[in-house]
């Protein structure tokens, strides 16, 4: 091989590794872009969830209350309502807890790809610098 074909593959070589590079650097910006839109996203279920939480026992407290209302009608009512707030109750906390999994996935294969990245990033780094080293060698 020429000394001129030589240079010019190893230029070639290096500015394909650097676009790689580029590109890498790219996708690990995007990765860092949704995680700082999700992680706040999550805080905030984390938060209605507490609220929730929160609420259920302030309700139990005021159900647990000694009532006016006595007899029949009250036990068939309050069994009805009982049985609608737990069914009601155990959807929405349900449905928060489905989104809160849905969102730790999501921020954790994020937060793998974001790492995968990394490494590729060090290797193309590596090779990068290797190559300009073959590029800076080749006038010596």
């Amino acid at each position: 091989m020429s000394n001129n074909a030589e240079y010019d593959s190893l230029v070639n070589q290096k500015s394909r590794a650097q676009s790689q590079y580029n590109a890498c650097s790219s996708r690990i910006e995007n990765c860092d872009y949704l995680l700082r839109r999700l992680r706040p996203a999550k805080e905030s279920i984390v938060e209605l969830k507490e609220a929730f939480k929160s609420n259920k026992r302030v309700d139990k407290n005021l159900y647990d209350k000694d009532h006016d209302w006595k007899g029949s009608t009250y036990n068939s009512f309050n069994a009805k309502m009982l049985t609608l707030n737990n069914a009601n109750d155990s959807y929405y906390k349900d449905s928060i807890d489905h989104i809160l999994d849905s969102l730790n996935d999501e921020i954790t294969r994020i937060e793998n790809q974001r790492m995968s990245e990394y490494g590729l990033l060090g290797r193309l780094g590596s090779w990068i610098n290797s190559l300009a080293n073959k590029i800076e060698n080749f006038f010596n």
